[in-house]
C-alpha cells in the first residue's frame, strides 16, 4: 500500500482516507453487492434492529459492554474536544466481534468491513450541518471510506484489549501495517465514563461520588415513576428490572443528555496527553430495546442528512450472523479489580 505525507497526516488527525470502489447509481435495494462485498443498506430509523443482532450472547461478556453504541465524533450529539474531521461511522455493537482472554485482559477484535455491525453513514457528501447550523466535516463519503478500508484488510479489523474490570480498551489496528509504529505515538483508547462505572457497581474514584447522585437524577431519572433502579450498582444484574439502561431509565431531557454519555474515545498523543476525543452514546441493549439516549443521537443525525446508513456484511449474501463467545477461560461478569 502506498501512503503519502498527506494520507498521513489525515490518519493521525482522524483516521480515515478516501478511494471509492463504488458505483455511483444509487439504489433503493436494501442489499447491494460491490466487487463481490455484500453491503446492507438501512434507514437511520432502522438502525438499532439492524446492529442489535450483532450483539454477543454470550454470558461471559460483562453487561456493561451489552450495548449498541453511537460513535460521536461528528459532533451531532456532544462537544468534548471533538474532532476537528470525522470519520463516517454511525456506531457500533460494543460486544461485536470475537473474544479472547489473555491473561486478566480481554482481546476484542471487531471487522468492520464484514459481519461485525460496524454501521456508516451512507451519505454522498464530506460536510455535514449540525442543529445550530454549525459545518462540520467528514474525511469522506461513507462509501469512500468503506471502500479505503477494504483495499487493506490490516486496516478492516480493530483490536480491542479490555482491561482487568473491561472498562477501558487500548484500540489498534487502524493503520495499516507500514504504518504500525504511529501506535507507538498516538494511544487510541476508549474509556467508560465514572458515573456509569457506579451505576454497574464497578470500581471508581471516591472523587467523583458527589456528583453521582444528581447525575443519577439526569442520566436515569425513575422509569414511569418507579425510583427502584436509582443509586449505586442498580443496572447489570442479570434477571432484575434494572438490568440494563433501557430498562431502569426513564425520560431525560435534551439538555442533559451530552452529560450521560456511557463512554469517551480518545486519542492520547505521546501516550498520555489528550489529543482529541468524542463522547460515545448508548443507544440499545442485548435486547434491542432503545435508551433514552438513542432518539437524541438519531435525530441528530437525521437532521443532519443522514437519513441511511450501511454495514458490511461480507464476501457473499450467505454470510448469517453467529453469536459471539469467549475464547479460553470464562470472564467474570463484574470482576475486581
Amino acid at each position: 500500500m502506498k501512503v503519502t505525507a498527506y494520507t498521513f497526516l489525515w490518519a493521525l488527525v482522524a483516521l480515515g482516507a478516501p478511494k471509492n470502489v463504488f458505483s455511483n447509481e444509487d439504489s433503493q435495494e436494501t442489499t447491494q453487492v460491490y466487487d463481490g462485498w455484500t453491503i446492507k443498506r438501512f434507514s437511520t430509523d432502522d438502525a438499532i434492529k439492524e446492529m442489535a443482532p450483532f450483539l454477543s450472547s454470550s454470558e461471559d461478556i460483562p453487561s456493561h459492554l451489552q450495548y449498541v453504541i453511537g460513535l460521536g465524533q461528528s459532533g451531532l450529539v456532544g462537544s468534548w474536544n471533538r474532532l476537528p474531521v470525522a470519520d463516517p461511522e454511525f456506531g457500533a455493537a460494543l460486544s461485536g466481534g470475537k473474544f479472547t482472554k489473555e491473561g486478566k485482559k480481554l482481546k476484542q477484535v471487531i471487522n468492520r468491513c464484514a459481519g461485525d455491525g460496524w454501521t456508516f453513514f451512507d451519505y454522498d457528501s464530506t460536510s455535514i450541518t449540525t442543529g445550530e447550523k454549525e459545518q462540520r466535516f467528514l474525511t469522506a463519503t461513507g462509501k469512500d471510506f468503506f471502500s479505503k478500508i477494504n483495499e487493506d484488510e490490516d486496516m478492516c479489523n480493530l483490536i480491542f484489549t479490555w482491561n482487568e474490570d473491561r472498562t477501558k480498551a487500548v484500540i489498534t489496528g487502524y493503520f495499516p501495517e507500514d504504518l504500525s509504529f504511529v501506535d507507538s505515538l498516538l494511544s487510541i483508547e476508549i474509556q467508560m465514563l465514572p458515573y456509569w462505572k457506579w451505576k454497574f457497581g464497578l470500581k471508581t474514584s471516591w472523587l467523583s461520588f458527589k456528583n453521582f447522585k444528581s447525575l443519577d437524577k439526569k442520566c436515569c431519572p425513575p422509569k414511569n415513576g418507579n425510583d427502584m433502579c436509582s443509586g449505586k450498582g442498580t443496572i447489570g444484574k442479570k434477571g432484575s428490572t434494572c438490568e440494563t439502561i433501557s430498562m431502569a431509565c426513564g425520560e431525560v431531557a435534551p439538555e442533559d443528555v451530552t452529560q450521560c454519555a456511557l463512554m469517551r474515545r480518545i486519542n492520547l498523543g505521546a501516550g498520555f496527553i489528550p489529543a482529541f476525543g468524542y463522547e460515545v452514546y448508548a443507544l440499545a441493549d442485548k435486547n434491542g430495546l432503545a435508551t433514552p439516549f438513542e432518539k437524541y443521537y438519531s435525530k441528530a443525525v437525521i437532521d443532519a442528512g443522514v437519513s441511511t446508513l450501511f454495514q458490511g456484511i461480507g464476501e457473499n449474501e450467505s454470510i448469517s450472523v453467529e453469536a459471539n463467545s469467549v475464547e479460553s477461560e470464562s470472564v467474570p461478569e463484574n470482576p475486581e479489580l
